[in-house]
């Protein structure tokens, strides 16, 4: 009987503990998008001004496309790449696999805000409630 030698590696170990400074940017980074979005919903939302058919539901439109391309070709789109670099042979590493599932997960939340907004928007504009 032929058996193949047992391997320590199995290419789902864990990845190292990230550096001090990976850390510290990642912060830096995480905390620069949430001020970025704050800030241009606070915009959107209450800065601009009016439009004259509208009204105030034009605030909405403001808000409504970018967390559409968020969702659909941001989040899902990296998703779509790292899912393809992980499955790619030379690749293959764990690390592609959780980006893709941590994209699939902000994609998610973003495509519920998505509906939101747009069901908000449509009502009093259309008359019907869409989604």
């Amino acid at each position: 009987m032929i058996t193949a030698p047992l391997s320590t590696t199995t290419g789902h170990d864990r990845p190292p503990l990230a550096s001090a400074r990976a850390r510290r940017v990642e912060r830096i980074i995480g905390l620069a998008a949430v001020i970025g979005t704050g800030f241009t919903v606070w915009l959107g939302l209450w800065v601009t001004p009016p439009d004259q058919i509208q009204g105030n539901l034009v605030r909405l439109v403001y808000i409504h496309p970018g967390v559409a391309w968020v969702a659909l070709y941001l989040a899902f789109g990296l998703a779509a790449g790292a899912s393809l670099l992980y499955l790619w042979p030379r690749t293959r590493a764990l690390f592609w696999d959780r980006l893709a599932a941590a994209a699939v997960e902000v994609g998610v939340v973003f495509i519920a805000l998505t509906l939101i907004s747009g069901s908000i928007w449509s009502r009093p504009t259309w008359g019907v409630w869409c989604a």
